[in-house]
């Protein structure tokens, strides 16, 4: 009986990519071909079908890593539209597919690709979050950053325990559990120097999420601490990944009663996890994030991902109320089904992003940045982590946003 279920796994699955030009100009039916060629020939995902059709038919490829039956074809369907066929294959190895030509979209100029956002979404909101490293104490700077000497990484785990001991006192764990939320100032002291360097790894790898610009206007990037060690920032990233391994050994800190199993590396008695990379989100004149919860509701009434605690450290010296930009935070906000009721309903304190201030809350609550309208071309920076409790709730990820439908007018060209 099991060749029967192999059939109805292994499925043969389209999307079509309407063409944004009619009549469209044999130029951009070759460039869109050999845009398929070249990904194939250059992406390692790919391996070049050896019964490839020539140019004019499109071209076949291999999934290597999907078995032997696996076999992706992208080929001019009709007139005003492409096609893009994968067989042999399940349905969340096609989503995987999907997001490799979602990454690459830009070399596929002159297609619609709303289907492919979607699908793309579909995708991602399918699949568990994933579970986090092991926070354990002192936080080992080795697991991320393994460059160092091992004197090295000693030296700095202990650093950022001792920093991180001195910055939770037993009255700042008491209003993070009373309150949800506590704000922390003067946690560390960053250069400008240091807070300026940014720009650089923020110029080559920053990018607009995925999101549409009716939420969130920023530009993020992510640093891993090799990253973070280049722009001078290394001590902020081991005080921010020390606060979870701190929490998990605090018997003045506990997580809430759960009926879900935990999920590795999380255990009943080390509940919270680390990620191995920290997020950079410049706000430029203007710029703004709508009220959202890290960790909503979703439609069932379950949570929508792992995350427990944010925490975000300011890098902005010298700013002031008048600046804008305040991180506007709902109390006790966690359980509304949407954003609009929590807002309505609960009372809110905003948060200057000064620099060298620490906020640790809540990731359910409901918050937003506030326009960032110094007038002065002044940019707000910040670093955030999310710590993870990875448990068997059915939760199915981040919520993928598909973008805006506008994206491909530009790319005709």
């Amino acid at each position: 009986m099991l060749i029967p279920s192999l059939l109805l796994v292994l499925l043969t699955h389209r999307l079509s990519f309407p063409l944004l030009v009619d009549p469209t100009p044999a130029s951009v039916v070759r460039r869109l071909d050999d845009a398929f060629s070249t990904l194939v020939s250059d992406d390692y995902f790919f391996e070049k079908s050896a019964d490839c059709t020539s140019s004019a038919k499109g071209s076949s490829a291999k999934v290597p890593l999907f078995g032997s039956s696996a076999l992706v074809s992208f080929r001019r369907a009709t007139p005003d539209s492409f096609l893009l066929t994968v067989s042999g294959c399940t349905a969340e190895q096609f989503g995987w597919i999907c997001v490799k030509f979602y990454e690459e979209r830009r070399k596929f100029k002159g297609l619609n690709h709303s289907g492919l956002r979607r699908a793309t979404a579909e995708h991602f909101n399918s699949l568990p979050p994933h579970p986090g490293y092991d926070a354990h104490a002192p936080w080992s700077v080795t697991d991320a950053d393994p460059s160092m000497t091992s004197s090295e990484t000693d030296l700095a785990s202990e650093a950022s325990a001792a920093l991180v001991r001195s910055l939770f006192p037993d009255s700042v764990l008491e209003e993070l559990s009373e309150e949800g939320f506590v704000v922390i100032d003067d946690a560390f002291s960053t250069s400008p120097a240091a807070a300026n360097s940014l720009t650089e790894h923020l110029t080559e790898a920053a990018k607009r999420t995925n999101q549409s610009v009716s939420i969130r206007t920023d530009r993020v990037a992510f640093l891993s601490r090799s990253d973070a060690r280049s722009c001078g920032l290394q001590s902020e990233y081991d005080m921010l990944m020390a606060v979870a391994p701190f929490l998990n050994d605090n018997v003045l800190w506990t997580v809430e009663k759960s009926s879900h199993a935990p999920v590795s590396p999380g255990t009943a008695a080390r509940p919270l996890t680390n990620p191995r990379n920290i997020q950079v989100a410049e706000y430029g004149e203007g710029d703004f994030y709508a009220t959202h919860s890290d960790n909503g509701l979703d439609e069932g009434g379950g949570r929508r991902n792992y995350r427990y605690l944010t925490y975000i450290y300011y890098l902005n010296d010298g700013w002031s109320a008048s600046d804008g930009g305040a991180l506007r935070i709902r109390r006790r906000s966690g359980d509304f089904e949407t954003m609009e009721a929590a807002a309505a309903c609960c009372d809110f304190e905003d948060v200057l992003p000064v620099g060298g201030r620490l906020l640790v809350f809540d990731s359910r609550l409901a918050h937003e940045v506030r326009p960032n309208v110094n007038g002065r071309g002044k940019i707000r920076r910040a670093l955030t982590l999310w710590a993870t409790r990875p448990e068997e709730s059915g939760a199915r990820g981040e919520v993928w946003d598909e973008g805006t439908e506008g994206e491909d007018k530009d790319e005709i060209d």
